[in-house]
């Protein structure tokens, strides 16, 4: 299951997310925006896994029960809710890998660990994708007038029934398309590193940019393709997971040990609920007399 990420569902007696709630409640005062962070990253973590189970299951769900198509129909409305509805997904999941980046910066030798370059290269990706939907309307202005392309990218992925099924290769134009802008490149088929994989695998989305030139620190006025492997960028969140809760498990063991210890949170979190009496709120508030 490489689409997904694995937090909460993926609990053993070795690995258990209440590491991340434990960790972020026992720092000391001194170790204070450490502690906020590893708690921005908990939640971050299980809003990834459970978007990439949603995920997952969009895309199967097109494959096993595709659409009818209607006559003198382009697009059937239960189509494009559920196209959008995917393209929603893959975008949390790319906004929540952007935040990751920002918030590790807090927690020492996290980066500096996990900086092979394949974790370096996919938090630039991830970043270059995010900052280019950011400036929405450079996409609007620029690439969409000159390609004709969605604003928020395109999906492609692979997807196989059963072992011994030839694979069939998938691509989601999330948007309408109005320059015909030539082939759609999605790869080829029955790839050997894939021959053994099942379900949905090989997810990317590719959209348009003008690429940043560093040196004269413009544009290059150069529009371009640009294809981020989703699947690579999921892999290396599941690593970063199994790196923090490492880090962190002893910590916690040996804090928890010491006599006398308490946390340092002054509040976990929780739900405070006030409940008042429909009796009393009418006393307090009559109802207008017409």
């Amino acid at each position: 299951m490489y689409l997904l990420i694995n937090y909460a569902s993926a609990a053993t007696t070795e690995y258990t997310p209440d590491v991340f709630l434990l960790a972020a409640s026992c720092l000391p005062p001194d170790r204070h925006q450490e502690a906020v962070a590893i708690d921005g990253l908990r939640m971050i973590f299980q809003t990834l896994e459970e978007a990439s189970i949603r995920l997952d299951s969009k895309l199967s769900e097109l494959k096993t029960n595709p659409f009818t198509k209607e006559p003198n129909m382009t697009i059937s409305h239960e189509e494009q809710i559920a196209y959008t509805s995917i393209m929603a997904e893959v975008w949390i999941v790319i906004d929540n890998i952007r935040r990751i980046e920002l918030l590790i910066k807090f927690i020492p030798n996290v980066a500096t660990s996990l900086a092979g370059a394949e974790f370096q290269e996919v938090l630039k990706e991830i970043k270059d994708l995010r900052d280019s939907l950011h400036h929405i309307n450079e996409r609007v202005n620029k690439y969409f007038a000159a390609r004709g392309e969605s604003i928020v990218g395109n999906i492609f992925w692979r997807y196989r029934k059963a072992p011994g099924i030839t694979e069939e290769l998938n691509c989601l134009m999330s948007g309408i398309r109005r320059i015909n802008v030539g082939t759609i490149h999605m790869g080829q088929p029955q790839e050997e590193r894939f021959l053994e994989r099942l379900g949905n695998y090989d997810l990317r989305i590719s959209y348009v940019r003008d690429p940043w030139n560093p040196v004269t620190k413009k544009r290059t006025g150069k529009i371009e393709e640009v294809e981020v492997n989703l699947e690579n960028a999921i892999q290396v969140v599941n690593r970063l997971i199994l790196f923090v809760h490492h880090k962190y498990i002893k910590f916690c063991q040996k804090a928890l040990a010491t006599p006398g210890f308490k946390t340092t949170a002054i509040m976990f979190p929780t739900v405070v609920g006030i409940g008042l009496r429909q009796e009393a709120w009418d006393a307090k508030n009559p109802p207008a007399v017409k």
